[in-house]
């Protein structure tokens, strides 16, 4: 019996050696989400969707993308920048796709200076080969990479100039590909008059665990401590007229509930207004509280298709990623690029006479920023020019007095009604003019929270039975403004 249980151990450690063995140089890790800049700057994600045996070899289904995949012609859920799918094999031969569903081969397990034909037409082919394995760094990891080179050759086998042949990608033995590219569009991919190059690819980051950059989230725009500052200056103008509003924020404090954070943050605003010759200025300071929820449109990947719902029907686009002097970007309803709904099973490129800028919103630093000019005459712009964050300041901060007294902004009377008050439990309110949805946010005279409610429309009844006796704060938090009220509670 014992003899009988030392060969079932040491065949669990042989198939178990055979396993780690098989992951070594593996090209993605299929439980993983990894983050890759482009030559260019561009931040882009990559995992694997599904997965399917085909006979000994895995096929992995990549991540899909808004993809042209024609003239004129896209699919929301088209291939993704690497290709639409990754096939390996038990010997770690493995096989991107591009759009012609043409074959690229690395072999993940070759020696160094061990050379193969890649990739191969009548006219056009290439050699891959390995030019090293070494120990090499990156996120702070150091692992054992292996070098892949390429060689282009026309069809009599001669050696011949091609860009590809400065690039090179990079196998990890443990984490998979540090330097890749752009297979869906190898060797190059032409669409009338617009060429897509190949381009490396070089990881930045990685989940599971979570290593180096990151997709950057709603949340994490808005990520924000007590103390920031945020300085932003806002512009816009016709033939007839200019206006511009500075902006100074302050977070005063923040609250989370669940999966909402409240911000509440002090508001300067000064409005100078220039029309047909004539000047106004106002100045104004105020608390406004900034609800932050879930954005789940916004949190998709770069490269994936998301509705951008604007008043048309049937208009998409995706979201641009990159690292600025400032902070990580990303972008948000980019009219300059978005495609819309055809005949067939094609998308094609939108068309819109105007001026809408893309929102761009920085980690840590809120938004949204944007910049655009209309024949010269129309312009709209949103900029941040200082911030002082987790004591680390950048830019020039705006300097203006507003002579007012900080308070919240009161209810007009006739606005909202609030009965019984005093209340010994259940309270009415009637909310004029609002048929939305809102929040009220209830804290006591030290500034506790005591309550969230999300309300809808003009009419609604709560129940406060659970709060002791005492005065109560009560906020009214919708898109546009915050108003306060008080409540007494018997």
């Amino acid at each position: 019996m014992k003899s009988f249980c030392h060969l079932l151990f040491s065949a669990f450690l042989l198939i178990q050696a055979t396993f780690i063995s098989a992951q070594n140089y593996r090209v993605l890790q299929p439980e993983r989400t990894t983050m890759f800049r482009s030559e260019n700057g561009n931040i882009l994600g990559m995992r694997v969707d599904s997965v399917r045996n085909d006979g000994n070899d895995t096929v992995f289904y990549l991540l899909k993308n808004l993809q042209q995949v024609d003239y004129e012609c896209y699919h929301l859920d088209g291939p993704s920048w690497m290709g639409d799918r990754i096939t390996i094999k038990p010997n770690g031969e493995t096989i991107f796709y591009n759009l012609n569903q043409e074959g690229i081969l690395i072999k993940t397990l070759a020696v160094s200076g061990e050379s193969w034909v890649c990739y191969s037409t009548p006219s056009l082919l290439f050699t891959a080969k390995v030019d090293s394995t070494r120990l090499s760094d990156f996120l702070g990891l150091t692992d054992s990479v292996r070098y892949i080179s390429f060689q282009a050759q026309n069809g009599d086998g001669q050696n011949i100039s091609h860009y590809i042949n400065a690039k090179r990608i990079a196998i990890s033995k443990n984490y998979g590909l540090t330097r890749t590219l752009n297979f869906f569009n190898f060797p190059d991919i032409e669409f009338g008059f617009v060429l897509y190059s190949v381009q490396e690819m070089n990881l930045i980051g990685f989940n599971n665990p979570q290593t180096g950059g990151q997709n950057l989230t709603w949340k994490k725009v808005h990520d924000h401590s007590i103390g920031d500052e945020l300085h932003c200056i806002s512009e816009n103008g016709s033939m007839n007229s200019q206006s511009e509003t500075d902006e100074i924020m302050l977070l005063l404090d923040k609250s989370i509930v669940g999966d909402t954070v409240f911000n509440v943050w002090e508001r300067k605003i000064k409005r100078m207004v220039y029309e047909s010759g004539n000047q106004s200025f106002t100045a104004s300071i105020d608390t406004v509280t900034r609800v932050i929820t879930s954005k789940p449109e916004f949190d998709k990947l770069p490269g994936v298709a998301y509705d951008m719902n604007i008043l048309r029907f049937g208009d998409y686009s995706t979201h641009s990623m990159y690292q600025s002097e400032i902070a990580l970007i990303k972008d948000d309803n980019d009219l300059g690029y978005f495609v819309q709904g055809w005949s067939g099973n094609c998308y094609v490129s939108g068309i819109f006479d105007g001026c809408s800028p893309p929102y761009i919103y920085y980690e840590g630093l809120g938004g949204p920023y944007y910049y655009c000019t209309f024949f010269g005459f129309d312009y709209t712009k949103r900029r941040l020019v200082y911030y002082r964050k987790d004591g680390v300041e950048w830019g020039t901060p705006l300097d203006f007095t507003v002579n007012t007294t900080l308070k919240p902004i009161e209810a007009e009377p006739e606005l909202i009604t609030i009965f019984p008050n005093p209340s010994v439990g259940t309270v009415n309110i009637e909310f004029k003019g609002n048929t939305g949805e809102y929040i009220l946010r209830i804290t006591d005279t030290s500034g506790r929270q005591a309550g969230i409610f999300f309300l809808k429309g003009e009419s609604n009844s709560i129940d406060l039975s659970n709060l002791n006796r005492g005065i109560y704060q009560l906020e009214f938090i919708t898109d546009h403004q915050t108003l306060s009220r008080k409540l007494a509670k018997w």
